[in-house]
């Protein structure tokens, strides 16, 4: 196997060792990458990165590109809780409604297509992990419910023809799904280091393009995540700027 990136002598010895442990991996979650060890490499452009805690983070590097988004949004975290971050993502969503209404009244409601938000998340609260269904489909929230979330109602949004879906993956008694990366309109990808939390810790974000951002959130046709990105997708990755390469992040 060649790569523009990746010697072969690096991506054979790589790949055989992937292969040589495929049994022990064929109940993980993702694991479509065992027909296919080489669908885990790709590339992609590094556009630009932005360090803070989360709040600044989600406030000057992601959220303005989501106030632009024209057919889709797609938010993958671990922990969703009560936060600035989560202030800054409903305020987002709510400006978003209030542009793409006024928009609306004045060209018409077929002047904007509707735009897909799909928001994934795994822990949200002790309750929330203890009477989490135990299944590969996750949990769809009822619109009711997005308040509760901390997210816009459904009233708000189905007036501006935003289409929201939120659904969480947890498996117990520990496992949680942990990417954390930001798609808007399968262009242009963002990949905090932060949660949608209320920790003020250090953190990092890379924004790309190019052939990682379609990669990115690839899952499993069984996975409950799956149906929240709306599209036929194979599993998550990593990715690593610098060796412009993304691999599997399985969690224990």
């Amino acid at each position: 196997m060649t790569s523009p990136s990746f010697p072969s002598s690096f991506l054979d010895h790589w790949v055989h060792a992937l292969k040589s442990r495929r049994g022990e991996q064929l109940n993980d979650l993702p694991n479509y990458h065992l027909s296919d060890p080489e669908s885990l490499v790709t590339t992609c452009n590094p556009i630009s990165l932005t360090v803070g805690n989360g709040a600044s983070i989600y406030r000057n590097a992601i959220l303005p590109a989501v106030l632009g988004a024209r057919n889709e949004v797609i938010l993958v975290t671990c922990f969703w809780a009560p936060s600035d971050t989560l202030d800054a993502i409903r305020e987002t969503l709510q400006t978003l409604a209030d542009s793409r209404q006024e928009a609306m009244r004045t060209s018409g409601e077929e002047a904007l297509a509707p735009l897909r938000v799909r928001i994934c998340f795994s822990s949200r609260s002790f309750f929330q992990k203890i009477f989490h269904p135990w299944s590969r489909d996750g949990y769809a929230y009822p619109r009711a419910a997005w308040p509760k979330l901390g997210l816009p109602s459904d009233p708000i949004l189905k007036a501006a023809r935003i289409d929201l879906s939120v659904k969480s993956l947890f498996f117990l008694p520990f496992s949680v799904m942990h990417p954390k990366f930001v798609i808007v309109d399968r262009k242009r990808a963002w990949m905090p280091s932060c949660n949608v939390s209320w920790e003020t810790w250090f953190e990092g974000c890379i924004e790309f393009d190019g052939p990682a951002v379609n990669q990115l959130p690839l899952l499993l046709s069984s996975s409950g995540k799956q149906e929240v990105m709306g599209k036929k997708l194979k599993a998550y990755t990593v990715l690593s700027p610098r060796l412009r390469m993304t691999r599997p992040r399985i969690d224990d």
